[in-house]
């Protein structure tokens, strides 16, 4: 009886690693399906068409394929895709689908790159606007927030 006891205080050990190994292999895993949005290949299409079309400054053309992109993703679209079919709306003077993707990135995704929001010259054309005071002052926010938590 002795000798089992003391096989499984042997073998003990190694159990607890190995639980804790598989335990960290599952939370990494988990963590990767949560963080990592997967899109569709329509979507990846629709978006390097759009970005191609961002790079030749064809801003309204571009804007209407990211919103198509983001329709075929049931609405949803990553947080750089949505903030370049911001930039592209807003060069292109359509206010309204530029700051609802803004507002959309900073409310739904906590978006917090106040400094280049701020400094982008494509949306000059919204500073005159009402929304921009409350788009920046939401975009500062969640910069303070994730600036507290960084500290802890």
């Amino acid at each position: 009886m002795k000798i089992e006891l003391f096989s499984f205080a042997n073998r003990f050990p190694r159990f607890i690693i190995m639980n804790k190994v598989l335990i960290l292999l599952l939370i990494l895993l988990s963590t990767q399906a949560m963080l990592g949005q997967i899109v569709s290949a329509d979507y990846k299409t629709h978006i390097l068409i759009a970005d191609s079309l961002y790079q030749q400054k064809n801003y309204k053309n571009a804007g209407s394929v990211y919103s198509v992109a983001f329709k075929v993703n049931g609405n949803k679209g990553l947080v750089n895709d949505r903030y370049h079919a911001a930039c592209c709306y807003a060069v292109a003077g359509n206010t309204d689908s530029a700051f609802y993707n803004l507002f959309r990135i900073a409310e739904k995704a906590g978006w917090n790159k106040y400094e280049l929001l701020i400094s982008d010259t494509n949306f000059n054309s919204l500073h005159m606007d009402a929304r921009w005071n409350k788009l920046v002052n939401k975009v500062r926010s969640n910069k303070a927030i994730t600036d507290a938590d960084e500290i802890k």
